[in-house]
């Protein structure tokens, strides 16, 4: 069992191995994060799995095409599965107004860069 600040953990640190996939959209499920206020903070993932932050962003975007993996940036932050309708729509919403952010940035640098010809 993986230990953290002397403890041990209920979870072992998950072996990373090539050419295997790790499932943290299992690993959420096992720890029950189910819900917006039972998210799993990105660091508690980071013990568990034994990746670094960038590493666990990877891993979420690559399953987040199977399967649904809400986030958010409030309190700890953290990932969970929703559970209900609502915080789909409320994740939505975040997601939307950050490409909208996103766009915004991209027409300027395109401006900038038709100036430059």
């Amino acid at each position: 069992m993986a230990t953290g600040s002397g403890g041990i953990s209920r979870f072992p640190v998950l072996p990373i191995m090539r050419g295997e996939s790790m499932k943290l959209y299992q690993l959420l499920k096992k720890l029950n994060a189910n819900g917006k206020e039972r998210a799993v903070s990105t660091e508690r993932l980071m013990r568990l799995t034994g990746l670094t932050q960038r590493g666990i962003r990877h891993l979420v975007n690559r399953e987040r095409k199977k399967h649904f993996i809400c986030s958010t940036t409030t309190g700890n932050g953290g990932y969970f599965r929703p559970a209900n309708r609502n915080e789909i729509k409320s994740f939505l919403a975040v997601q939307e107004q950050r490409i909208k952010r996103h766009a915004v940035s991209i027409r300027l640098s395109r401006r900038l860069m038709k100036r430059g010809k």
